[in-house]
């Protein structure tokens, strides 16, 4: 949940901590500019709950239901939830994320 936390809050340097991964410019602008562009398709970040797990023999798949809150043609909120899928392998004898989406 860490990871989904940290995609919600913006925090990118938690994000990169919590996925294994070391923090730089290049990284941060890319996880900022994927951000604004899920903002924009799919409203603001609201909530999120764990939706369920994969495991494969290279790697774990972690689901969750992430909501998002937008205002309609007609001033009505309107939420909604997608799934966002992270994957997990193993490198260096530690757990790393290796990919995300939503799907």
């Amino acid at each position: 949940g860490q990871i989904v936390q940290a995609v919600m809050s913006g925090d990118y340097k938690e994000f990169a901590a919590a996925a294994g991964e070391r923090a730089d410019e290049a990284m941060a602008e890319e996880f900022k500019s994927s951000r604004d562009n899920l903002i924009e398709n799919f409203g603001q970040f609201f909530s999120f709950r764990h939706f369920g797990q994969l495991e494969t023999p290279m790697f774990v798949n972690l689901f969750y239901a992430v909501k998002f809150v937008r205002t309609g043609s007609q001033g009505k909120k309107i939420q909604h939830e997608q799934l966002m899928q992270l994957i997990f392998g193993s490198k260096a004898n530690r757990c790393q994320l290796v990919g995300m989406r939503f799907i």
